[in-house]
């Protein structure tokens, strides 16, 4: 397949390239003699697959409380509502994903059921359930576990399910009662025992680390990735970079919960937190960036009115935040490729990569809103959506 009249940005970083001749088959390769079919793009920009890094796809999207429907819901329920949800998001041009803590193990079925076409999704990368300690973070969905030997054990048990990440809650958080988003929970001696597990089966190691001592004790464990990093200080940032940690900020979901409010239906608990992380939030990820830590985009898709399938939100945020629009790119998709470990097979238009790209129906340039106006999805070389008119 060939486009023509490209308009388009890389995700390397670099600005626009217009009148671009791009030439796939299911990897970008260099022009050739062939007769592909021809397709002309003038008027619209193509970007890489954009890639989630930060998404609970088995999470109810629509709920207040995201621990609820696990109560309620059956597990056949689940599955088919996931199996629509990653739908969603591959329709939304979001061609890899990474889930970070999943139900009975549903995502990691829906990630083998795309890989081999049964159900149509991005390319799933699944940490199983998320590891914390008794009372922890997430403990309605998750392993509690204590102690070291607890916690190996506990990455054991995932990597034996089939997880591809292993997913270590560092600190407290905002949707769990009773737990306080800086407080520190599973000790760096627990967290470095469940790395240890995740490299001896080449898998990464990711925190859930909102809280400043809870992101450095992560750090010095050995985790791959910081999710969320609400209260960073300066040595924290730069153990990041110097340990070249991928930060993943999830601006989406402080957003979407204090647009929602009380009057929305959110529990005055969490309302409270909020008022302790907005601020720090955004400051922490401008920090960041502006130090030169690796960035990348995941919206934490599944809390509290956050669709799976909106990183519209993610980067529209960040570029407000003060990131060149090409940089917010880059982070959807470069960044959250390296934030997996697949950034030689995707996140870039570049020869020798997956063919993943998503037409969009304007500049981005000029309106990030362009994001969410997608006209087509090619992974894998093939066209797997295209808009209706």
């Amino acid at each position: 397949m060939k486009f023509i009249n490209v308009r388009m940005i890389d995700g390397t970083g670099s600005l626009p390239k217009e009148n671009v001749t791009l030439q796939f088959d299911h990897r970008f390769i260099q022009p050739t003699d062939d007769e592909p079919v021809v397709m002309d793009m003038a008027g619209k920009t193509i970007i890489p697959g954009m890639i989630n890094a930060h998404v609970h796809v088995t999470f109810d999207e629509v709920a207040t409380d995201p621990f609820k429907h696990v109560k309620e819901e059956s597990a056949a329920g689940m599955a088919i509502r996931t199996a629509a949800r990653v739908k969603r998001m591959l329709e939304a041009g979001i061609t890899c994903a990474r889930d970070l803590g999943g139900i009975n193990y549903i995502e990691l079925a829906v990630r083998d059921m795309i890989k081999t076409g049964e159900i149509s999704g991005p390319r799933l990368y699944c940490a199983g359930k998320q590891i914390m300690m008794t009372g922890g973070q997430g403990w309605p969905v998750g392993r509690e576990s204590d102690g070291a030997d607890e916690v190996r054990k506990a990455a054991r048990e995932q990597i034996k399910a089939g997880a591809d990440i292993v997913k270590l809650m560092a600190t407290g958080g905002i949707l769990t009662l009773g737990v306080d988003p800086g407080s520190s929970q599973l000790e760096e001696n627990e967290m470095r025992a469940g790395v240890e597990e995740a490299k001896k089966a080449n898998r990464k190691a990711v925190a859930h680390a909102q809280g400043t001592a809870g992101v450095k004790a992560a750090i010095r464990a050995g985790v791959d990735t910081v999710e969320h990093g609400i209260f960073l200080d300066d040595e924290a940032i730069q153990m990041m970079i110097d340990n070249k940690v991928v930060f993943v900020p999830t601006l989406t979901p402080p957003y979407r919960i204090t647009e929602v409010g009380l009057k929305g239906g959110m529990q005055p608990w969490v309302m409270e937190k909020m008022d302790k992380v907005n601020k720090s939030n955004v400051i922490s990820f401008q920090r960041a960036y502006q130090a030169g830590v690796i960035i990348a985009a995941g919206n934490d898709g599944g809390t509290p009115k956050n669709p799976h399938h909106d990183m519209l939100t993610e980067l529209r945020l960040m570029v407000e935040f003060g990131v060149p629009v090409v940089e917010a790119i880059r982070a959807g998709t470069w960044g959250s490729a390296r934030a997996i470990g697949i950034e030689n097979e995707t996140g870039t238009i570049e020869i020798g990569k997956w063919a993943d790209l998503v037409v969009l129906d304007g500049d981005p340039m000029t309106d990030i809103y362009a994001v969410g106006r997608v006209e087509m999805v090619v992974q894998g070389g093939k066209i797997v959506y295209q808009k209706n008119d």
